[in-house]
């Protein structure tokens, strides 16, 4: 339903992501999107902190009728999503 969207502000060399099994990293002001179904981990080895802006937006896929749907059930079940 929904996309994540990372933004890296400060990123260490030792630092990451994993997303189905597909390590990535994030570039210096730029951003990485990916499906938060899939399993994935973020990872900080540095000794340096890490930073990254985070988001999330609706699938491109969903319909207005879909998204509304949606926030509708969220708010007779604020919990289940």
């Amino acid at each position: 339903m929904r996309l994540h969207v990372h933004l890296g502000l400060e990123v260490p060399n030792k630092s990451g992501i994993s997303v189905a099994g597909q390590p990535y990293r994030w570039p210096d002001d730029e951003t990485l999107c990916f499906d938060p179904s899939f399993l994935h981990e973020i990872w900080n080895f540095d000794t340096k902190n890490q930073y990254i802006l985070s988001y999330s937006i609706w699938h491109p896929d969903l319909t207005p009728a879909e998204i509304f749907a949606i926030k509708l059930f969220n708010k007779s079940y604020p919990n289940s999503i």
